[in-house]
């Protein structure tokens, strides 16, 4: 997360490790949630370079999504492969939860390449929000 545009707000880097994306998977698991997602693997290397995730419920009458992180490796970014992954993903999940008929995203106000890539597909800014921080001592 630290290269997402947060502006003020402060975040270190993550660590994701198998635990913690087993962890993840079982608690979504448990609570009905199901992962979509969509990774882009750079050919010549076979490093992952983008990422998105929509988390969507298996209960056939919730017709609710949210839209995870979407992110590009800084040196793949101005090819429109951030579009093209949700453009995807977007199409999986139509495929696989046709009870779906809202999908809820967030974005930071200083994201605009994202806000950009929302808007062109179709994603309305409904409301505005605040995220608070406080440091705590050590």
């Amino acid at each position: 997360l630290e290269e997402v545009p947060l502006g003020d707000l402060e975040l270190g880097p993550e660590t994701i490790d198998a635990e913690l994306k087993n962890a993840r998977a079982d608690r979504n698991e448990a609570m009905g949630v199901n992962a979509v997602q969509t990774i882009a693997i750079d050919k010549a290397t076979g490093e992952a370079v983008a990422n998105t995730a929509v988390f969507a419920y298996s209960d056939p009458e919730y017709p609710d999504a949210f839209q995870g992180i979407t992110i590009v490796n800084p040196e793949h970014r101005g090819h429109r492969l951030g579009t093209l992954l949700k453009i995807l993903n977007l199409r999986l999940v139509r495929e696989n939860f046709p009870q779906v008929r809202h999908i809820w995203t967030d974005n930071a106000d200083v994201n605009a390449p994202m806000i950009g890539i929302n808007v062109v597909l179709g994603y309305e800014i409904l409301d505005g929000g605040a995220e608070f921080q406080r440091k705590l001592d050590a």
